[in-house]
């Protein structure tokens, strides 16, 4: 993966434009088996654009419009909400798993890339994107120029300590 990245200027574009695709399928497919009227869809096929993008920012944007309809359209479920938190629940372990896959550490290892293509979807980014990050990551790790996360002036334990505080 990280030879393709490197060779192909355009192998992340190509992955997104593949996953953006089959994402809108899954997205028409689980809307099909829903009882959804033309009406309803002519509002939200504008958000499943929004959605099967692998920028985070574009994707939470569409999760936005899509609640904001849904809100509007006076049909929000409050079940909706304990799903939602849920999926936060869920996050922990998948970013665990994902972690995991983006060091190749899971056996077999024919697992690593399913499995991290499963969890980049629950994260809302491609698993190359993060995988790549991270193996450059861990190459320049706190580098100013080179590390695609660099902690700045501090050392590794005053960014970590900045983070969790920053998160309390």
């Amino acid at each position: 993966m990280i030879r393709s990245f490197r060779t192909n200027p355009r192998y992340l574009e190509m992955y997104h434009w593949k996953m953006g695709i089959g994402l809108f399928a899954v997205n028409c497919l689980l809307l099909y088996f829903t009882d959804q009227t033309w009406n309803d869809l002519a509002y939200y096929v504008p958000v499943l654009f929004l959605l099967v993008s692998p920028q985070i920012m574009v994707a939470m944007t569409g999760y936005a419009c899509a609640i904001g309809l849904t809100l509007w359209q006076g049909n929000f479920d409050s079940m909706s909400l304990v799903e939602a938190l849920a999926a936060l629940i869920v996050t922990f372990p998948v970013s665990g798993l994902m972690h995991s896959t983006s060091h190749d550490s899971m056996r077999p290892r024919w697992l690593n890339r399913p499995v991290g293509e499963l969890m980049g979807m629950f994260h809302l980014v491609g698993y190359p994107d993060w995988k790549i990050i991270h193996i450059i990551h861990h190459t320049y790790t706190d580098d100013a120029q080179l590390d695609p996360h660099p902690p700045g002036e501090k050392s590794y334990w005053e960014f970590a300590k900045g983070m969790r505080n920053a998160a309390a």
